[in-house]
């Protein structure tokens, strides 16, 4: 019943609530007339290039394939988004799972 008194008020409280900051990092990888676009979520205002992931790009991009890639990005720690774009800007994207 009192959920009922403070439902209209909602959107006010939504806006007076402290939000959590999330940082992250963007690293842009060109290579072959390919791009990947990688973000990692930092602890503090960074920004990128982030050498970690230029490193495993550098060890593991193929063009004929790009699971390994992916694979190998992923398990790098705090990665938000990879998205991985031919050079006709057409790609994919990979999210971790979202709890």
């Amino acid at each position: 019943m009192i959920f009922r008194l403070f439902r209209p008020f909602r959107w006010l409280f939504n806006l007076l609530r402290r939000k959590n900051p999330v940082y992250e990092t963007m690293t842009r990888y060109p290579f072959c007339g390919w791009t990947v676009r990688v973000w990692r979520e930092e602890p503090k205002l960074t920004s990128g290039p982030d050498p970690e992931v230029w490193q495993v790009c550098d060890r593991t991009f193929e063009t004929d394939n790009l699971k390994p890639l992916f694979v190998a990005l992923a398990k790098l720690p705090r990665i938000a988004a990879i998205e991985v774009l031919d050079p006709n800007g057409n790609g994919g994207l990979f999210y971790p799972d979202w709890r």
